[in-house]
């Protein structure tokens, strides 16, 4: 994975919801993530669709890149740290290229 490429994918897409954090700390935002998590549960216990149990996913993900922003990453820190998390699973042996 080319290091331009995923900066402007983070830069452009991955954006921290800034507005529905407002007035929140990082243990609050800790437990939106959760919540988040346990809706993909529920998704899937209940048999939703692949695209609901995808969508779900994605609030996961973005709940995930507000913690982020909150710790002080910006949109290049936020690359950086899933850029590190990619190569560090890609050594491990959990991704194929």
């Amino acid at each position: 994975m080319e290091k331009t490429k995923t900066n402007d994918f983070f830069s452009e897409i991955l954006v921290p919801c800034r507005v529905a954090r407002r007035g929140l700390n990082l243990g609050q935002q800790l437990n939106i993530i959760t919540e988040e998590v346990g809706e993909v549960s529920k998704a899937l216990r209940n048999n939703e669709k692949r695209y609901r149990v995808g969508e779900e996913l994605g609030d996961v993900i973005f709940a995930c890149i507000t913690a982020l922003d909150m710790l002080g990453f910006d949109a290049a820190g936020r690359a950086d740290v899933l850029h590190r998390v990619y190569e560090k699973n890609l050594k491990r042996g959990y991704i194929e290229e």
